[in-house]
Formats: C-alpha cells, structure tokens, sequence
C-alpha cells in the first residue's frame, strides 16, 4: 500500500503517502510521524529495523522497552520504566495469563480461554468478559461485574476493528478509530494520535488486544508495532515462496494492512490464497491454460503450494527455535526459507506438470525438483532475514 485518501463530511481531504526499501520491501517512512526508519545496519538481518532516523512524535512520551521471549518466541515479559508486563502461555503456545505490574505491585491480572476473559484488579475485583461473534465478526460483549451483567452492542468496520460500543439501550459508550496500520487516532477527527491513557475494553484493531501502556498490539502469534507498522519477531512461517515480499517476514500482511488481516499474528491462510493468485497468473500468462478445469487446478495447486511452503517453514522454524547449537538469524533464515522454498516448488512444479500440462509422472517428478530446487535457493537467499 503506497498512500490512502481521508475523506470526512465536513472536513477537508487528508491525503497520506508511504514510502518502502525498493530492496527489502521494509517502511521507510510513514506520513503521520516524519522519520526515516533504516534495516540492516550494524551487521543486523537485512529486514530487520536496526535503527529510525529523527524522533516519531508519538514516541517523545514513551521510555526504553525491554522485551523478552521464550524458546517458541514468544513474548514472556516486557518492561519500561516501573511497568513490568509478564505473559503465560499454554502447552499449544495459547497466551492464557497476563500480567500488568506498576510501582512494584500488581495492578491487573487477566486470564484468557477463547472466546472469554477474566480480569482481576489491584483490589481482587472480578470483571469476567464473553465475546459473542455473529457471522464472522463480533457482535456484542456480555460483562459480568460487581454482581451484574451489562450487555454492550459493538460495530466493526470491514477491517473487522472495533469502532464503536453502545450499551443494551444504543447509548454510545466510546468510540475508535485508527490509522490503516492500527495505531490509535482520535475519533473526532482521526488526524492525531489518541491521547486516552484507559478503554472500556482492550480490544480495538483487528479485533486484537491493545496494550497501550506499552503501545504494542498483541496479535496472538506475535507482537506487533502499530507505530512502525511491522511485527517485532519474524513470521515462523514462509507461506508463499512464490512472492518476493512474503520473505518480508516482519512485515504486516505483507504491507497490505487494507487488504489483508492477520487474525492469528501468523499468516497462513493468506499465504493459501496468494499461492493460488501466483500460480493462477503465472500458468494463464505462460499459456497452460486451456479450459475452465485448467483454471480451478492452478488454484488448487498454488494453493497447496502455499500451504505446503508455510507449514515445512513453521516446522523448521519451530525445530531451529528449540535448537540448543543452531544460531544466528541469518543462517536461520537461509534454512527456514530454503526448507518452505523447497516444499512450496516441489508441490507447485509436480502439480502444475501432471494436472495441467499433461506430463508423465516421470516428467512431473523432473518438473517438480526444479521447482524445489529454485525454491530452495530463492528462499535461502532471500530468506536470511
């Protein structure tokens, strides 16, 4: 996404444009901050952000973070200033328990289970949540507190951000609103950073949870910046080895925050349907096919290619995370890109030979391992993040 356009009734035409590395894809520069952000200084991965140039004004009022993670990288605690937040995780990574500190004593507890949320104050209140989805997006919350319940109606755009919240009766009781990378604006005229230290409920962009005392957004898999509009980990995932920028592995949706959503921090299913747009294009370009079934089997099979690309690469990811003896981010990269390069090109060349182009099964193994193999080195290469 290279720029948007505001436009509000009774408010002059805002006009918003990006700029990117033409070489690694990473942001360099959003409209609403002035600043230069730069990728692979100091021998850092090339994708990583190692430094910004000039001040972001939304992070004049913020101090130093420490963030730490586990063996899966996970977030386990982050810490500025006198704040200290410690995250829990379940057998299947699931964060289950948050905890907010200040001052050296507890102010929040919250514990997670799926559609609903328990928090415990400083004082040991109990406010316990239930989200009540209709469709494919949230459509209420019911809150248990103090001995009662309250019902509140909540609105979303079709980003699925939550923007605006009435109680049963349809009073407004607070409204949101965000810039196309989720960092909070003020709804009155989403032209400057919301100021609001506190919310009715967490919940905001996307659906995720904010933790705006530390101006991150927990996106389940990862953390993610709405600031600097790019995750701080890397996807464990190579999900379309086909598309330059899915190697991009910070990046948010592949810098298509207006098109795209990333409901688990993970961007697996999209990379299912990238694959099939690929290898769709690629197959009409090249002349192979022929017929409406040539066409629903490019998709199937950039389908498959993705998901295949995706699930080896976690699973490679996953195994060099838990590795004692293997190191260093750019080795990691190379391995974990080749490994999903690799399986996404076998898949892709052997489909598209056998059910498209006619191949024997002699040839669609050929075809097959020069995908895998161009795969591979496309995915080691650019893949050292």
């Amino acid at each position: 996404m290279n720029g948007w356009t505001l436009i509000r009734t009774g408010a002059a035409q805002q006009n918003y444009s990006m700029t990117y590395d033409p070489q690694t894809g990473g942001i360099q520069n959003k409209p609403n901050v002035g600043y230069t952000m730069t990728y692979g200084g100091n021998d850092g991965p090339p994708r990583a952000l190692t430094s910004v140039g000039g001040m972001p004004r939304e992070l004049k009022a913020h101090a130093l973070q420490t963030i730490e993670y586990n063996d899966f990288n996970k977030v386990t605690r982050i810490t500025q200033e006198d704040k200290i937040y410690n995250l829990t995780y379940g057998t299947h990574g699931q964060r289950i328990k948050g905890v907010l500190s200040a001052e050296g004593s507890t102010r929040q507890t919250k514990y997670y289970l799926g559609n609903y949320e328990e928090e415990v104050d400083a004082s040991g209140n109990i406010r316990k949540l239930h989200y009540i989805y209709g469709g494919n997006t949230l459509a209420a919350i019911m809150e248990h507190k103090s001995g009662k319940e309250n019902l509140y109606y909540t609105y979303t755009d079709y980003q699925g951000n939550l923007m605006t919240v009435t109680d049963a009766a349809g009073k407004e009781k607070e409204r949101y609103a965000y810039d196309p990378w989720g960092l909070r604006k003020n709804p009155t005229n989403w032209s400057v950073t919301d100021t609001r230290t506190s919310f009715l409920f967490s919940r905001g962009y996307t659906m995720h949870e904010h933790l705006d005392d530390f101006g991150l957004i927990n996106m389940n898999g990862r953390m993610y910046d709405p600031l600097m509009a790019q995750f701080l980990s890397p996807d464990p995932y190579i999900q379309a080895p086909g598309s330059w920028m899915n190697y991009n592995r910070y990046a948010y949706c592949l810098n298509n925050p207006l098109i795209y959503s990333d409901p688990s921090g993970e961007f697996i299913m999209e990379a299912i349907v990238l694959g099939a747009i690929i290898n769709t294009t690629i197959q009409g370009v090249t002349g192979n096919i022929q017929s409406g079934g040539d066409y629903y089997k490019a998709i199937a099979i950039g389908g498959l290619s993705g998901a295949a690309g995706g699930l080896v690469g976690q699973a490679v990811a996953g195994a060099i995370g838990m590795s004692t003896t293997l190191g260093g981010s750019v080795f990691n990269g190379c391995i974990t890109g080749a490994s999903g390069g690799f399986a996404g090109g076998f898949i892709g060349g052997a489909g598209n030979a056998w059910a498209i182009q006619g191949a024997s099964f002699g040839q669609g193994l050929n075809a097959g391992f020069r995908g895998a193999v161009s795969g591979a080195i496309s995915g080691a290469v650019i893949g050292g993040i």
